[in-house]
């Protein structure tokens, strides 16, 4: 019997750090970076695979509690298979990294930036806890604070559904327990730090900045040949942006991430703030 319960207890110990890790991303789970960092982009949640990824995503037996709400990119994505792989060399670059890395080149150092240049930023400084240069300090974010495969209640339900937590139970009561909460947290994030810029991309992240600027602010469009690809807006001294997602269908091109990066500049020195 001593044998039996031994074989049990490592299964059952992962399961304990699996409900411990959830509920402390729930409850302060913030991204990637540095709070400090001028420049903040904000999507709406993570991809994920199976439930080994968010294992592994959120450091089962590997992370203590303390250190998994603002972490280094690089190194958390070491837990996962492959992610070292998105630093080293010559990488390939992370489909929506690459697109707000064009906007944050473009808003501080360079308006035209090639490939290279995307890759490099993403092998050496992006998502860094501890970067020397200003202009390479950043904060990723997300709005809702777990991993999921995709965005539909189905894959929510094969991701959660079984972990016996009612507010886990669907991803409509996931979003009605936790969403006013997550809400003030990066309202409140955002009035403490007072980054230079927000980036808010994808439709539940960029609703959420229009909270989070304020109803009294006024938005203009950001305009991309004859189209309006997104807003600009300035409040209490930081510029939001209202961006689709990155791998959408309209925020897949270059060329409106890097009016994005122009929009920043623009109003960073020449709006006052409301």
């Amino acid at each position: 019997m001593a044998w039996q319960g031994l074989e049990n207890y490592r299964p059952y110990t992962r399961v304990m750090q699996l409900h411990t890790r959830l509920d402390a991303w729930l409850r302060g789970r913030i991204g990637y970076g540095s709070l400090s960092a001028p420049a903040w982009y904000i999507g709406a949640e993570e991809a994920c695979g199976g439930r080994n990824e968010l294992e592994r995503r959120l450091g089962v037996g590997t992370v203590a509690e303390s250190d998994t709400m603002v972490e280094d990119l690089q190194q958390a994505h070491a837990r996962i298979t492959d992610g070292a792989q998105l630093f080293a060399g010559v990488p390939r670059l992370q489909p929506t990294w690459n697109k707000l890395i064009h906007a944050h080149l473009v808003a501080t150092t360079n308006d035209t930036p090639t490939r290279d240049d995307r890759r490099t930023a993403q092998r050496d400084w992006w998502g860094r806890t501890q970067v020397d240069a200003p202009e390479h300090q950043v904060l990723l974010a997300e709005l809702w604070p777990l991993p999921c495969p995709h965005s539909g209640a189905e894959h929510w339900l094969a991701m959660y559904g079984d972990l016996g937590r009612e507010y886990l139970a669907s991803r409509a009561a996931y979003e009605a327990q936790w969403g006013p909460e997550r809400h003030k947290l990066f309202e409140s994030l955002i009035k403490v730090h007072r980054p230079k810029w927000v980036v808010a991309y994808g439709g539940a992240a960029a609703s959420a900045a229009s909270l989070w600027a304020g109803q009294r602010t006024e938005w203009v469009p950001i305009i991309v040949g004859d189209i309006q690809w997104g807003l600009v807006a300035k409040a209490g001294g930081t510029v939001f942006i209202q961006a689709p997602h990155p791998v959408s269908r309209q925020g897949n091109a270059l060329k409106g991430w890097a009016a994005a990066g122009r929009a920043i500049c623009a109003h960073a020195i020449n709006t006052p703030s409301v």
